[in-house]
């Protein structure tokens, strides 16, 4: 048998390894609560940042497609509805030109009619190509200009329906050879 004092001695030792456990455990959970801590603050910081860059980067590529959108013509406008209808187009337009592609050339274009003019062919080419305006080689154009002495705007570009004698835009409407006819006509007694 144990002598009381080797009883406790033992005793000592236990209370001391379960002071050390427990100790140990503190400083566990506690380092798991920092590192818990520091995880969640930089998910959070993560989070921020990539949601920032993604607002900043969302907000320039918004930028830069409304410039493409309103300095870029195409062979769509981004007009959904005309206020004043096709009329009000023809009226705006300083000059109205039916435009096809130089056969042998392309992206070349050539004027087939012209049915309103403010200015000579030659201006006329000069805002096509500031505009990047050439028609495709199996298709004609209706190009409604807007030219000034020191701009050039592209007001609409439409198709050309040969079997229905129109010019087409699916966003912004159709113009029949009659109305450019007339808008000619009206141009003259000016």
């Amino acid at each position: 048998m144990k002598s009381d004092r080797e009883f406790l001695k033992g005793i000592y030792e236990k209370a001391k390894t379960m002071q050390d456990d427990k100790q140990e455990k503190e400083f566990r959970s506690k380092a798991a609560l920092k590192r818990t801590a520091y995880l969640g603050l930089g998910t959070a910081a993560a989070i921020l940042i990539v949601t920032v860059s993604a607002g900043v980067f969302m907000q320039g590529w918004r930028e830069e497609a409304t410039k493409d959108q309103l300095h870029t013509p195409g062979v769509t406008s981004f007009r959904s509805e005309i206020p004043g209808g096709t009329q009000q187009l023809l009226n705006d337009a300083t000059d109205i030109v039916v435009l096809e592609a130089m056969q042998g050339e392309e992206n070349t274009p050539k004027i087939h009619e012209i049915y309103k003019s403010s200015v000579d062919p030659a201006t006329i080419f000069k805002a096509l190509a500031q505009n990047m305006i050439s028609p495709d080689p199996e298709q004609r154009i209706l190009v409604l200009l807007k030219i000034t002495a020191d701009s050039s705007e592209v007001l609409d570009i439409l198709l050309e329906n040969e079997v229905e004698d129109t010019y087409t835009n699916p966003l912004s409407g159709t113009i029949t050879k009659e109305e450019l006819e007339d808008s000619s006509k009206n141009q003259a007694i000016k």
